[in-house]
C-alpha cells in the first residue's frame, strides 16, 4: 500500500531498504510513485534510487534515473562507474 503524499524522506528510507534486500519490484514501484509526485528532483531520492537499482543489478533503470536528474554530482558519477565495472 502506497502512502498518498509521502515525503522525500519516506522515499529515501524505503528505497534504501529495497536496495538492502535487492527487492527490485518494490523499488521500481516506489520509483514510479516518486516520479508521479515529482520527488525525483530531490538529490537524496535520486541517490537512493541509483543505489537501489545498482544493488538490484538493473543498469537500465540506473542509467534512466542518472540521465533524468539534471544535477549530476561527483558522487553520483563515481557511483555509476563503480556499479558498471
Amino acid at each position: 500500500m502506497m502512502v498518498s503524499n509521502p515525503t522525500s524522506t519516506y522515499f529515501f528510507f524505503f528505497l534504501k531498504a529495497c536496495g538492502s534486500i535487492s527487492n527490485f519490484e518494490h523499488g521500481r514501484a516506489l520509483h514510479l510513485h516518486a516520479r508521479d509526485l515529482g520527488r525525483v528532483s530531490n538529490p537524496f531520492v535520486v541517490s537512493s534510487l541509483l543505489s537501489m537499482f545498482g544493488k538490484c543489478g538493473s543498469l537500465r533503470f540506473f542509467e534512466e534515473v542518472f540521465h533524468e536528474f539534471p544535477q549530476h554530482c561527483v558522487i553520483q558519477s563515481k557511483q555509476k562507474y563503480q556499479r558498471a565495472s
